[in-house]
């Protein structure tokens, strides 16, 4: 019996190594297929440029094999040109780009005022000097550095009805900004604080603007600067502005009439809910 359990025993154990052999065979077989390992190398045709008879180009590129991807495939070429050897094309990079050239960048010059434009020159640091340019020099637009130093307001100018100020360069600025700059603006309505007016009375509402108005003379300030007489409107309007109403002084109150006496105003501007407030009545 004890023989018998023995040979059990390594009966599995064989069987069991003859699996993994196979597993692993079967698993050596694909990997070997990922890595493409049945696929032949490439084979090209010749260079073709893509204009004219040299320069940059493209060639197409076969392989074979029961396991590859892609069997056809067009890759970057060039043709060399006259007098140009193969080798020249090593400068090429990897994707069969243009020629690697690598330049050292100068410092940027000043601004040029009547341009506004600056440059700066590009060193050839790494490439062939056969191929890429020793020097070369790029220009961009002028991003001016103008900061001003900003002047007082003049008083306003009755005349113009403006004010002015200089802007004066502040240290530091680029050189090409202009050294001052004047300023113009409008004034706006009370602006100028030197000039103190004396207000008559509101006049009576006009009908067709629904406007009134009144005069102020200069009372205090430089008449040179200032105006010898302001004039100023609003809407006509009682307090409130529910209804925009303007009335006449108001009469004498009448006789005693059924134990009442009234008196008027004349409605100068407003509509039917004017008129109640037109009279006023008092018992005799």
């Amino acid at each position: 019996m004890e023989y018998k359990w023995i040979i059990s025993f390594l009966f599995l154990i064989v069987v069991q190594c003859v699996l993994s052999a196979e597993l692993h065979g079967l698993r050596s077989e694909r990997a070997s297929k990922k890595k493409g390992k049945d696929c032949n190398p490439w084979v090209f045709e010749e260079c073709k440029a893509k204009k004219g008879n040299c320069g940059e180009g493209k060639k197409l590129g076969r392989r074979t094999g029961a396991d590859c991807g892609k069997t056809e495939k067009v890759f970057p070429c060039t043709v060399p040109c006259d007098g140009e050897s193969p080798s020249s094309n090593q400068g090429k990079n990897k994707r069969g780009g243009d020629k690697i050239c690598k330049y050292t960048r100068g410092d940027w010059s000043n601004c040029d005022a009547t341009t506004n434009q600056k440059s700066r020159t590009l060193t050839l640091r790494k490439g062939d000097p056969n191929s890429c340019e020793k020097e070369k020099v790029i220009t961009k637009s002028c991003k001016r550095a103008c900061q001003y130093e900003k002047g007082e307001w003049s008083p306003c100018d009755a005349s113009t009805k403006t004010k002015q100020r200089t802007l004066t360069l502040k240290d530091g600025s680029d050189a090409s900004c202009p050294a001052t700059k004047p300023q113009t603006r409008e004034c706006k309505g009370g602006e100028n604080k030197d000039c103190k007016y004396s207000y008559g009375d509101w006049s009576a509402c006009n009908p067709s603007s629904n406007m009134r108005s009144k005069t102020g003379k200069l009372e205090k300030g430089d008449s040179s600067v200032c105006e010898p007489t302001k004039v100023v409107t609003k809407n006509c309007s009682i307090k409130g502005g529910k209804d925009r109403c303007f009335f006449g002084q108001w009469g004498e109150y009448s006789d005693c009439q059924n134990g009442v006496r009234k008196k008027q105003r004349e409605l100068k501007f407003g509509g039917a809910d004017c008129q109640k407030r037109a009279v006023k009545t008092k018992p005799c």
